[in-house]
This record gives structure tokens, sequence and C-alpha cells, in this order.
């Protein structure tokens, strides 16, 4: 097999290879939202489900609630009456998820947080926990528990299993392996996360957004800064990687809208799809059930079809989530401000 140059550098810049490559030259991935039909004269893809914001409508709360309890009522559906263990942050997301969860009746319902002692991310997850009245769990990493993991054969085999695509996000890794080996955490479980927050507009690129035009070259731009940040790409390879850029989004000039819906697109398709929700295959490797509430098919649609700028910074979900925890705890929301906008910062 022959390693690909390009697709290297993506790899080491944004940890995984975009569009249909992978970091060989002889071996293709299938992408988000595409079927691959093989017949013996020829190989060819279809693109099934592009993620376009079309007939955009203005929300209100009341749909809001209304969505969310669908989504609470299809999670614990799935679970059916299993133990649910919640990975708690101290986002929106999660927070989101043990809202809807609790106001569900779901009583088997478990919470964890992981990551160094006194984290602002696992102080607003306790807070959480603690006001709707949830059992919660604490993992706590530390510089020895670190190298003793990274170093374990089973930390190996599952880098030999999953890399030609993406590195594998280790965040929660040896949360979930700890809780197992302890017992907390039963063989049966299902983890509950809240991947799907760019939905909402976590990740909409403001400076395409508010702005009156956009070219090709600042939107590619715009991409490479938020996107290919682990480590610098080659001088050799960025061309390259830029004319991969322009083709897989198909942008090629406009408003700041119009900018900024492509490059939400692109975010589900790759990033969200091959670094944040790749994180399960992590959970797959210890024997655990799982299933992400937030890319429910309606959920997603209805995000799919809510207004740019409603989206913009979260203003309307942080609202109404907010809205949401007062009416089901009586309490004030607790502030994320301190969190880290990177799970790095907590690990």
């Amino acid at each position: 097999l022959t390693v690909d140059p390009v697709s290297r550098a993506e790899y080491r810049s944004a940890t995984y290879v975009t569009g249909h490559r992978t970091l060989f030259e002889e071996i293709a991935q299938t992408e988000a939202g595409s079927i691959v039909e093989l017949t013996p004269a020829k190989t060819t893809r279809h693109q099934y489900f592009r993620y376009r914001c079309t007939d955009c409508t203005t929300r209100q709360y009341e749909s809001f609630i209304h969505l969310i309890e669908t989504v609470a009522e299809r999670a614990a559906d799935y679970a059916d009456g299993r133990p649910i263990w919640l990975a708690l942050s101290g986002g929106y997301d999660s927070r989101l998820l043990a809202v809807a969860l609790h106001r569900q009746g779901y009583s088997n319902l478990q919470t964890y947080s992981y990551g160094r002692a006194e984290n602002p991310d696992a102080s607003t997850a306790e807070a959480v926990a603690g006001a709707l009245g949830l059992d919660w769990t604490f993992v706590e990493y530390t510089p020895e528990r670190w190298q003793q993991w990274y170093a374990s054969e089973t930390r190996k085999q599952l880098d030999e299993s999953h890399w030609i695509t993406s590195t594998l996000p280790l965040g929660d890794w040896p949360a979930v392996w700890w809780l197992r080996q302890q017992g907390h955490m039963p063989g049966d479980a299902v983890v509950l996360t809240g991947h799907g927050g760019m939905l909402s507009g976590s990740n909409l690129l403001r400076e395409l957004f508010t702005a009156d035009s956009v070219s090709t070259t600042a939107f590619v731009d715009a991409l490479i800064g938020a996107h290919f940040d682990r480590n610098d790409i080659p001088q050799a390879h960025r061309e390259a990687i830029r004319d991969r850029l322009r083709a897989a989004t198909g942008f090629s000039g406009g408003s700041g809208l119009t900018a900024a819906a492509y490059a939400d697109a692109w975010e589900l398709r790759e990033r969200q799809s091959k670094h944040l929700t790749y994180h399960t295959r992590t959970l797959a490797h210890h024997d655990v059930d799982w299933y992400l509430p937030l890319f429910d098919a309606e959920y997603v649609s209805w995000w799919t079809q809510t207004t740019l700028d409603q989206r913009t910074e979260q203003a309307v979900y942080r609202e109404y989530v907010d809205r949401l925890y007062r009416a089901e705890t009586g309490r004030a929301p607790p502030d994320s401000a301190g969190r880290s906008a990177s799970p790095i910062g907590r690990l």
C-alpha cells in the first residue's frame, strides 16, 4: 500500500482525511450520507443526504420542547429499561439530555464525568446532576494514570483497529474502561453523549456569517483556520489540501450567509462524522452499547430547517435550554463560561 502524502498532512493537522480518501492511495472510504454502488463495470458514489438550510423556519420555545420530548422518548425506548450512563460535561448538550431524560421519567439513569481533579467542566456537571437528583460518578485523570492507560495493550489494539481514516478521540475511553473494570457500569448499559451540538450553531463560523460577501479563497482560509489546527500543514501540501476543500464543498463565492451554510454542511459531513462521533468506536471496543440522541433524524431535520441567525452562537438554543433547566429544577442554570473550549483543557 502507498501512503498518500496529502492525506497524511490532512490527518496530522485535522485528525482525519477529508472526502472519500484514506491514508492509502489504494483504499477509499464511504462518506457520511452516501452510498457506494459496486458493479463489475465501475464504482459509483451516490450522495443521498445533503445538509442544507432550505425553507428555514423561525423557531419558538414550544416547538423545541416538543422536539426534546420526542428525542428523550426515543432514547428511553432504545434503552428499554437498561441502565443509561450519560456522559455529563459542563456544556449545554449533555445538560439538555440530563434534563430531558429526567423530565421523561427514566429512572435507571446514571451520569459520569472525567478529567483532572476540580476541573470546571466536572464541577458544573456535578451541580447539574445534583440539581436533578441524579447519581454522578467522577473518574479522575492523572499523568500517572494516562501513562498506564496509554501504554496498555488495550489502547494499542484500539489504535491498530481504527486508524486509516481518522485518529480516535480518546478523551472518554479511559473513563468507560475504568467504570467497567470497577463494576460501576454493567454490561447491559447504554452510554449516551451530547455529540450533535453543532446542529444548534456551536460551530458556525461567525467571520463568514457576518461578511457581506465571501470569496472562495476566504472561505477555504476559514475552514483551514477552524479545523486544521493540530499541526501545521507542510508548505508542499497546502495548495493540494485547498484544492480538496474547494472541490468537496462546492462553494464558489457568495454571500456570508451562503458561505456559513456551506461551512456548516462541511462541518457535519467531515468533522462530526470523522472526529466527534468517531468516539463511539472506543465504546464498542469496551463492548458497551451507545446511543446519540442529538443525531436523531427528527432533531437533525429540525435544526436543518432553523434560520442561521437563530443558530448563530447558539443564542436561541442556550435560551431554550436555560428555560427548560429552570422549569425542571427550580434553579438558575450553572455558568458554563469557565469551561474549556477543548476537551484537552480538562484532561
